[in-house]
């Protein structure tokens, strides 16, 4: 059989299915996605699914800021059940890079993400039952949490079908053209 497209995903996990959902959102063309196994066989299946904004880098924190909305909203903008569980996150980090980690904040509020800086006796005082006794400094991002990872990689499988993509499983990708 011979197939055209003019997007092809290789990969089935997170990442794919959320592009060819973007994609075909987007009114890309003919998108095809090709998973040599199931969806969400390797690292998605197996993610703690975090999500968080909190990245040393500003380019992934901005991605992550910028995808939020979709998690926290899921029902209203993918049509399925909620996928996001609201926990907060905090991050530790030893005395040695507390400083750094107030830089990072920093940084974090200045793309707009909703995180502080605590010493080590606020964060207790959030979390009475941790032991801080060797930690320099925490950020605390309330509004994070986790996904269900699977229910995440179907949630966008499924609406990346209903706007035409096609989601091909069990086709490994031999060779691109």
């Amino acid at each position: 059989m011979t197939e055209t497209a003019d997007v092809v995903i290789v990969g089935g996990g997170v990442n794919g299915a959320s592009i060819a959902y973007a994609l075909a959102a987007r009114g890309v063309g003919r998108v095809v996605l090709c998973e040599q196994a199931a969806l969400a066989n390797g690292a998605s299946g197996r993610s703690s699914a975090l999500i968080r904004m909190h990245y040393t880098n500003e380019w992934d924190a901005r991605l992550a800021f910028a995808s939020f909305p979709v998690f926290r909203h899921w029902p209203e903008i993918m049509g399925g059940p909620a996928v996001f569980t609201h926990t907060g996150f905090v991050n530790v980090v030893a005395p040695a890079y507390a400083d750094a980690l107030g830089k990072n904040v920093e940084m974090l509020r200045g793309i707009g993400v909703n995180t502080t800086a605590l010493t080590a006796g606020e964060l207790h005082a959030l979390q009475p039952f941790a032991n801080v006794d060797d930690i320099g400094a925490a950020a605390w991002e309330p509004e994070s949490g986790y996904a269900d990872p699977a229910g995440t990689v179907e949630g966008f499988r499924r609406r990346a079908s209903e706007l035409g993509a096609r989601i091909l499983q069990w086709t490994p990708v031999r060779k691109i053209l």
